[in-house]
C-alpha cells in the first residue's frame, strides 16, 4: 500500500485526540457520532409501525399463521429490495423502495400460497396494503422528527464560499477543504489532528460527508476519505451523473466499476398516466379549494382597486404560450411601471425578482409567502397546459434569452410545483434552477412527483424564498 493513501495510525486505532480548543472528542470519533445517528429514526419507526399492522390483524381475528407469514413476507421485501436503497441520511420516505417491496411481498404471499395449500393466509392484499401505507406515514414522520441530515461538506479550497444545489437539502454543520488529487483537508483543520476529516464528523455529529460536485477528486482521493471515515461509520457521498438512479446501473468492465446512464425515456403510457392523473387531482382539488378563492378574490378587491385575478402569457410544452392565472399580489400598474423598479432587481440573468418588491400589496406578501396566490392555477392543470409538479412555467422574454441547454425544460410542462419549489424558489440563482427543471425534465417519475408534492407541503410552511 503506496504510503500515502495508507490510513494514518490515528484513523487505524481511533485513539482520542484532542480538538482545536484542547478539548478531547470522545473516546473516539464513532463514540461521538453513535449517539447522535439519527439516521437510523426512519428504520426504527418503520420496525415499529410493521409490529403494530401485525398486532392489529391478529386483534381482528386473523390466524397466528398469517401474521407470521406476512411479517416474513415482509421482512424478505425489504432484505431484497433494501440492498439497493440509498443510506437513510439521503432517504427517510423512500416511497419507491416502501411500494417496491409491497409489491414483492405480495409475490412472496403468493407464492407461499401456492407451494403450501393448506395455509391458511386469508385475504392478503388488504393487510399488505395497510402496512405499506403505515410503513410510509412512519417513516414521513420520522424524516419530519429527524429533519435534515447534518453534512459535512468537502471543497475546492478556492470553492469555499460558494454553496451548491446539493447543500440545499441538508444542514451544512462543516466545510473543509480538500486537495483534488489525495483528498487530504488542507489549512488549519489539518493542523490539529492526524485525522481532521474524521475529527470534524465527530465534533459536528454529522450524519453525512459529501464531495462538492466542482471538487473532480480522483480515485485515489475517494479511496482515503472512505478510509478516514471508516471508523465513524459515517457514508461519503461523492457527486453521480444528474440522472435518476433507475436510469443508473452499475456493472464492471476490464475489472474496474462502470456506471451506466440510460437514455431519458419518453414512456407515451408514462406520460398519458401523468396527465390523467395531473387533470382528475387538479379537478377535485379545485373544487375543494373553491370557497376558498371566493373569499381569496373578495379580499384581493377589497385590499386595493384591480381585479381579482392576474392573467400573465407563459410558455408552455414544447414553447406552446399559454395564459397562467394567479390571484393578484401587485398594484394594476405593476408592468407599467416596471422600469422605474428594475435597478432594484436581485436575480441574475434573465430572471427578475425583488426581494422587497414596492409594487406588491400588503394582502400580496401573505398570499406570495403562503403561495395561496398560485391556487388558480389548478385551472390550467385541468385544461392541460400545467401539470402538478415541473419545471418553473417561463415568461415569453426568458424563453427568447434561452441557449440551446436552457431550451430542453420545455419539453415537459410547467408545474404548479417542482424541485426548484421545494429546494428554495426565489433564493435560487438562475444557473440552479436551470440545473434543478433539467433534473426533473429528464429523469421525472410518477413515484418522484409523489415525494415533491409531500415536499411541497414543508416548502410552502416555512416560506423560504417566496417574495
Amino acid at each position: 500500500m503506496p504510503r500515502a493513501l495508507a490510513p494514518s495510525a490515528d484513523v487505524a486505532s481511533s485513539r482520542p485526540r484532542p480538538g482545536p480548543t484542547g478539548t478531547r472528542v470522545g473516546t473516539s470519533p464513532a463514540a461521538a457520532v453513535a449517539p447522535r445517528r439519527r439516521v437510523a429514526l426512519p428504520r426504527c419507526a418503520e420496525v415499529a409501525s410493521v409490529a403494530v399492522v401485525l398486532v392489529g390483524v391478529l386483534a381482528a381475528g386473523g390466524g397466528a399463521d398469517e401474521v407470521l407469514v406476512l411479517g416474513a413476507a415482509w421482512a424478505v421485501a425489504r432484505g431484497i429490495v433494501g440492498v439497493t436503497r440509498p443510506h437513510p441520511a439521503l432517504s427517510s420516505t423512500d416511497l419507491a423502495g416502501v411500494a417496491t417491496s409491497g409489491l414483492v411481498a405480495l409475490g412472496v404471499l403468493v407464492l407461499v400460497d401456492l407451494a403450501v395449500p393448506g395455509a391458511q393466509l386469508g385475504e392478503p392484499v388488504a393487510p399488505l396494503v395497510v402496512l405499506v401505507a403505515a410503513v410510509v406515514l412512519a417513516r414521513a414522520v420520522a424524516g419530519v422528527l429527524r429533519g435534515r441530515p447534518r453534512a459535512v461538506v468537502l471543497v475546492d479550497p478556492d470553492d469555499l464560499d460558494t454553496v451548491t444545489t446539493t447543500e440545499h437539502d441538508v444542514r451544512v454543520v462543516g466545510r473543509l477543504p480538500v486537495e483534488r488529487r489525495t483528498g487530504r483537508v488542507v489549512g488549519s483543520a489539518a493542523r490539529f489532528t492526524d485525522a481532521p476529516l474524521a475529527h470534524e464528523v465527530a465534533e459536528k455529529h454529522a450524519d453525512i460527508v459529501l464531495v462538492d460536485p466542482g471538487l473532480g477528486l480522483g480515485t485515489d482521493g475517494l479511496r482515503r476519505l472512505t478510509w478516514e471515515l471508516q471508523p465513524t461509520g459515517v457514508p461519503l457521498g461523492f457527486p453521480a451523473p444528474p440522472v435518476a438512479p433507475h436510469r443508473m446501473g452499475v456493472g464492471r468492465l476490464a475489472g474496474r466499476g462502470i456506471v451506466s446512464v440510460a437514455p431519458p425515456e419518453a414512456s407515451r403510457a408514462r406520460a398519458v398516466a401523468k396527465g390523467v392523473l395531473d387533470r382528475v387531482v387538479a379537478a377535485l382539488a379545485l373544487v375543494l379549494v373553491a370557497p376558498v378563492l371566493l373569499v381569496l378574490a373578495v379580499a384581493v378587491r377589497a385590499d386595493s382597486p384591480g381585479p381579482a385575478f392576474f392573467r400573465q402569457l407563459r410558455v408552455g410544452r414544447d414553447g406552446v404560450p399559454f395564459v397562467m392565472l394567479k390571484l393578484r399580489t401587485m398594484t394594476v400598474d405593476a408592468e407599467v411601471v416596471r422600469a422605474d423598479v428594475v435597478h432594484l432587481n436581485d436575480s441574475d440573468a434573465v430572471l427578475f425578482k425583488i426581494r422587497a418588491d414596492p409594487r406588491v400589496t400588503r394582502l400580496g406578501r401573505i398570499l406570495r409567502r403562503t403561495s395561496l396566490d398560485e391556487l388558480p392555477q389548478l385551472w390550467n392543470v385541468v385544461r392541460g397546459q400545467m401539470s402538478l409538479v415541473g419545471p418553473r412555467p417561463a415568461l415569453p422574454e426568458e424563453v427568447a434569452a434561452y441557449d440551446a441547454t436552457e431550451r430542453r425544460r420545455l419539453r415537459v410542462k410547467p408545474g404548479l410545483t417542482g424541485l426548484w419549489q421545494v429546494s428554495g424558489r426565489s433564493d435560487l440563482s438562475w444557473a440552479t434552477s436551470v440545473d434543478l427543471d433539467l433534473t426533473y425534465t429528464d429523469n421525472h417519475t410518477i413515484a418522484g412527483d409523489l415525494v415533491i408534492c409531500a415536499r411541497t407541503v414543508s416548502a410552502v410552511l416555512r416560506g423560504k424564498g417566496a417574495y
